[in-house]
């Protein structure tokens, strides 16, 4: 699968912490922009080049999203998660990202065009 997540839904999300997460604590394999924040959970099929995409679900995110990616320290007040539990939490899962399964191979490459459907 292919984790896809969207700028804005990293703008948003960082607006409702004290200090703002990079993109990378969430190991996305695509990052979109240019869409609604969260967008990227409702797309039922994406087409980028060649590569077409079908929605599979959301992504329901763990401990790993609070530690820094470069130090390993992890936040002591469990953010970025705590605030995704608060405000993504969809069944058990704080979500950020959807996971997309390949239909068509191809090559992607960064500024290609996303379309979505």
């Amino acid at each position: 699968a292919i984790l896809v997540a969207g700028e804005a839904s990293l703008e948003d999300l960082n607006e409702k912490l004290e200090e703002p997460v990079p993109m990378n604590r969430f190991r996305a394999n695509l990052i979109v922009s240019g869409s609604e924040p969260y967008a990227e959970d409702e797309w039922s099929s994406v087409a980028i080049g060649d590569v077409r995409l079908e929605f599979a679900k959301r992504c329901g995110r763990c401990l790993v999203t609070t530690a820094d990616q470069l130090t390993g320290d992890r936040h002591p007040g469990e953010e970025p998660l705590r605030t995704l539990a608060q405000e993504r939490k969809i069944g058990n899962a704080a979500c950020f990202g959807s996971f997309y399964a390949p239909r068509q191979a191809g090559e992607i490459r960064v500024g290609d065009d996303v379309t979505v459907a």
